[in-house]
């Protein structure tokens, strides 16, 4: 196993890791301020929407708008 995909297997159980509890946190705060197990369980159907939502419009935005044509008009 190289080098690179060490770092890449590392970087990755991190980000993967940080997500777990940015969502573990988020649970517990909305539980702590509304006390309402309806408005826990809202949290990961909004996370997961949020990511499929941003999957399915990612391409469409990325095939329309060419990044290096605006990364070229602000330089």
């Amino acid at each position: 196993m190289g080098k690179s995909f060490k770092v890449l297997i590392s970087g990755q159980s991190l980000a993967n890791a940080g997500d777990v509890f940015y969502i573990v946190a988020l649970i517990t705060s909305v539980y702590n301020v509304t006390n309402s197990l309806f408005y826990v369980s809202l949290v990961p159907v909004i996370n997961m929407l949020g990511g499929f939502l941003g999957g399915l419009l990612a391409p469409l935005l990325i095939d329309r708008y060419k990044l290096k044509k605006y990364y070229l008009t602000l330089n």
